[in-house]
């Protein structure tokens, strides 16, 4: 799992190559959802197994070399998928929902009874604007999707 300082430089990286081959790029923001409730229900050692699963998950979700998993503060994570569009991306995050669905995982403090995740995503497409603040984005598109239910991907 790479961490937070990695993550800045590889995604930096990978924009600028984005733009230099006017190729996309995509950013997924994803978020455990009430983690705080489960890590204060099960306690910080089955709390700290879990955010290790989800993230071997997150990884396992992705299939492509260049696609990588970071953590990015707390229960958040973000993945980078260079030469990646909005569709691409949409599809990897319902791959992530999927998958962590299938673990099972109970949370009995959650709506949903299992532990579930939300997912925030950005893009740029070819020859966009490569400016954009795909982090500042995928966190809007991460809050709508907690706001409106979670367990999503917006």
């Amino acid at each position: 799992m790479y961490n937070r300082r990695y993550l800045d430089d590889y995604l930096a990286r990978q924009t600028s190559q984005a733009k230099r081959k006017n190729h996309a790029i995509s950013l997924l923001m994803i978020d455990i959802d009430y983690f705080k409730q489960f890590n204060d229900e099960y306690g910080h050692l089955v709390a700290d197994d879990q955010l290790k699963l989800t993230a071997s998950t997150l990884k396992e979700s992705l299939h492509r070399p260049t696609d990588i998993t970071a953590r990015y503060g707390g229960e958040e994570f973000i993945c980078v998928l260079p030469d990646t569009g909005a569709e691409g991306a949409k599809q990897v995050a319902e791959r992530i929902l999927r998958h962590i669905r299938a673990l099972e995982i109970p949370h009995k403090l959650s709506p949903h009874k299992y532990l579930t995740v939300s997912v925030g995503t950005a893009s740029i497409e070819a020859k966009q604007n490569y400016n954009t603040d795909l982090t500042a984005l995928a966190d809007r598109n991460l809050y709508k999707a907690k706001n409106t239910g979670r367990n999503k991907a917006i």
